[in-house]
């Protein structure tokens, strides 16, 4: 897979473990460099939320960059426990916590502490369930009254424009990769340029 790295933030540099095996597809570093470029003023203080976690490579980012706390949901107890390694050689043990488990039910079980500012989705390229997942957020109230999701997926997929309470705002292309940006539809803010 080559070697993953943090790319900006307090933690630059640091190199991000992924157990041999594990079925993964990292955000490439030039769609992580973008994602945080068009995120930049919103990083820091925020709660974040990294779905779909895999090596946790985006919600540690999150957290170099500024980010108060990042939840990762990952469906694969082997990949929940590579998260919980990179979060502690990072130093982020205190500001990350890990749920194993299965989207969309896992977070709609889970009473929400926080409401979340920023919620990064990356589904397995293909997945059927996408568009529930969606849905299903769309609806949950640990995302923020303004909060913000955000989408990665291939650009031969054409996501819904709205999905639930969220409303397809922008899309960002870099190669094969789109990432979707998504506000509630019903919030002042949410009329916001990105």
């Amino acid at each position: 897979m080559g070697n993953l790295r943090v790319i900006g933030g307090e933690k630059r540099g640091f190199s991000l473990a992924s157990p041999p095996g594990l079925d993964v597809r990292p955000t490439s570093a030039l769609v992580r460099e973008a994602l945080f470029d068009i995120l930049a003023g919103e990083i820091p203080g925020a709660c974040f939320l990294d779905l779909y976690a895999g090596t946790g490579a985006v919600g540690i980012e999150a957290l170099s960059r500024g980010a108060n706390l990042c939840v990762f949901v990952e469906q694969s107890r082997r990949g929940a426990r590579a998260i919980r390694g990179n979060l502690e050689a990072c130093g982020f043990g205190a500001t990350g916590r890990v749920i194993a488990g299965h989207l969309p039910e896992v977070l709609l079980h889970t009473p929400a502490a926080e409401a979340f500012d920023i919620a990064f989705l990356d589904p397995p390229y293909g997945d059927p369930g996408v568009e529930g997942t969606l849905e299903a957020l769309g609806g949950w109230e640990g995302l923020a009254r303004d909060g913000r999701l955000v989408l990665e997926h291939r650009k031969s997929w054409e996501p819904p424009r709205r999905a639930g309470t969220l409303v397809l705002r922008r899309a960002a292309r870099y190669g094969d990769t789109l990432l979707s940006f998504y506000d509630r539809r019903e919030h002042p803010k949410a009329r916001r340029k990105v």
